[in-house]
């Protein structure tokens, strides 16, 4: 049978969880290893403890959210999910089983769980060739989200706050754009089809970066041409 202190120390437990989440980790202590163990929940260790703590102080995640084991483990379940996707250069360990919007509302990530088809199927793909320690905060998948929204809002023709930069595109591991360039790129991302369709994953966008930026560079060869030919008739 249950003991009463067996009892009190799950259901403090799971008040530790719901105490962190509900101030956002700002003041209440964060849950440990054994606050899970006690709760039986399954898949959680050091390293992903983190990870989940920033899932628990996310803005979106508060005690309501957590109010039985099973809701702790669902949080844990969705990060799990996406923590898997991101093993880098090898081969995608959870082949037809990609996070959807509802994995990114799970664990608080708002930005990814709100974007469009298109955006939300490049943000996987980008997650997909990274490393755990890229995405191991609620934040760091929110920045990637806020990476892949500009590029679709670009594509739509909209003029994304703050404009894209080459940071965010080496944050996703595209190659190939540089300040010479960038504007090129750009201007051919807003060219391309406004659903985002032709930018859905890494290797569309990297092979419509690497086709703007020869096309870049056949441009300026073209300009000091005409240039040199001006000043040779002149």
């Amino acid at each position: 049978f249950v003991t009463q202190a067996a009892s009190d120390a799950v259901a403090a437990a799971l008040g530790t969880i719901q105490a962190f989440a509900d101030d956002n980790g700002a003041v209440a202590p964060a849950p440990v290893l054994n606050d899970y163990l006690l709760l039986g929940i399954t898949g959680v260790n050091a390293g992903n403890l983190g990870a989940l703590q920033s899932a628990l102080a996310s803005a979106d995640i508060d005690a309501t959210d957590l109010a039985l084991a099973s809701d702790v483990q669902a949080l844990v379940n969705a990060y799990n999910s996406i923590l898997a996707e991101a093993n880098g250069s090898a081969s995608d360990a959870t082949p037809g089983s990609n996070p959807v919007a509802a994995t990114y509302t799970a664990i608080g990530a708002s930005t990814a769980a709100g974007l469009s088809a298109p955006a939300l199927a490049l943000l996987n793909d980008a997650i997909a060739n990274l490393s755990t320690a890229d995405v191991n905060t609620v934040a760091k998948i929110e920045a990637l989200a806020n990476i892949s929204a500009a590029l679709m809002s670009t594509a739509a023709g909209g003029s994304p706050s703050p404009a894209l930069s080459l940071a965010d595109f080496s944050a996703l591991g595209i190659t190939g754009v540089t300040a010479y360039n960038l504007n090129a790129v750009a201007a051919a991302i807003a060219a391309s089809n406004d659903s985002g369709a032709d930018i859905n994953s890494l290797s569309a966008l990297q092979t419509l970066v690497n086709n703007a930026a020869a096309q870049a560079v056949l441009d300026a060869l073209a300009t000091v041409q005409a240039y040199a030919g001006s000043n040779s008739t002149a």
